[in-house]
């Protein structure tokens, strides 16, 4: 038997888990570091008074938006395959929201859940249209709450400036997700973009064979459109999901309140529900991962009542709770599947020798 593909896969795999490893460390160190550049007037954490008790809920919230996620792809699963596979959506869930955070503009999070799902045993069409389902939900249930923020709690914001990047944010936030209706409901137009995209490509010498990539990718887009449109058409199962993106939006803009307690601050919920909100909305199109660096200079307008010293504080541990620990999770989950791969390859090795 021939060794040499395996040891050339081996060799392949060896390769990529080291750009893995080091692309996570740019990101982390680089995003660290822009954030703790910022801080060199802060207090001594020894010096910070910090009321713990607070950071309990805002860690509540965080569980409580991981779960309003995984339920919602858990129904979307349901309603398309017929049955629900609780540990694949979580993962699912939590290896998106880790790419979204380590890829400019938080455009890795869809690509890789759709590959994840497939790579565990989801059909190609339902593969695609699980999480695009999610993505949608996830953009238009932010947009709605935008909107209530922009037009009803104006009088929160005091910056004209950051009033209206969230204008221009919503504008953008809608972009994707009225493209992805267009190619779903409307299958000729998206047909003929397709081959457009797949001829251009062929003329940059990028495709070989166009009319076999052609009819791939078509089969793949009308496959993932039917399967959205069929989930679509079912209203109870749609507003369903998109209660659970509202109570993700909900719980994930929340957090800010309970650490600015935590650090001896004082302020509305709505005030800093609202601001949070709108300030999500001005930052969106910005394109480092996790928006980091927009992220930490804007929210200072959130954190900006509590005692000069603690401000770099309480936004380093909002930060934690939102961008690092989906970091942490990542990371984990991607040990823990490689591992579990490892087993699983070497019991089916294992089988085959007996």
């Amino acid at each position: 038997m021939d060794e040499t593909p395996k040891k050339e896969n081996k060799k392949s795999k060896i390769i990529w888990t080291t750009i893995f490893i080091v692309v996570n460390v740019i990101v982390i160190g680089w995003t660290f570091i822009k954030e703790y550049r910022d801080g060199q007037g802060a207090a001594k954490f020894t010096n910070v008074h910090l009321d713990a008790v607070y950071l309990i809920p805002a860690a509540l919230c965080m569980i409580a938006a991981i779960a309003a996620e995984t339920a919602k792809y858990a129904l979307v699963m349901k309603r398309t395959l017929g049955y629900t596979r609780w540990t694949l959506c979580r993962r699912t869930v939590l290896l998106g929201r880790y790419y979204d955070n380590i890829t400019p503009s938080g455009i890795g999070g869809q690509p890789f859940q759709i590959y994840y799902m497939k790579k565990h045993g989801i059909p190609n069409a339902e593969s695609a249209a699980i999480p695009i389902a999610g993505f949608l939900s996830m953009q238009f249930s932010f947009i709605i709450l935008a909107l209530l923020c922009v037009f009803f709690g104006a009088k929160y914001v005091e910056s004209d400036a950051v009033r209206i990047a969230s204008y221009v944010g919503i504008v953008c936030y809608s972009v994707f997700p009225f493209l992805i209706l267009l190619f779903t409901f409307f299958p000729t137009f998206s047909e003929k973009l397709t081959r457009g995209i797949v001829t251009l490509l062929a003329g940059l010498r990028l495709v070989k064979d166009r009319e076999k990539t052609s009819a791939k990718f078509i089969e793949n887009v009308e496959g993932y459109s039917h399967t959205l449109r069929e989930f679509l058409r079912h209203v109870p199962t749609c507003i369903g999901v998109m209660i659970l993106a509202l109570v993700y939006q909900i719980a994930l803009c929340s957090v800010p309140y309970f650490v600015i307690l935590a650090f001896g601050g004082q302020i509305s919920f709505l005030n800093s529900f609202v601001t949070m909100v709108t300030i999500y909305a001005a930052i969106t199109f910005i394109p480092t991962p996790g928006n980091a660096g927009a992220a930490e200079g804007v929210f200072y307008a959130v954190f900006s009542v509590l005692t000069s010293g603690y401000v770099f504080w309480a936004m380093l541990t909002w930060r934690f709770f939102v961008f690092y620990a989906y970091i942490i999770y990542g990371i984990g989950l991607t040990i823990v599947d490689s591992l579990e791969q490892k087993r699983k390859n070497k019991e089916e090795t294992d089988g085959k020798a007996t």
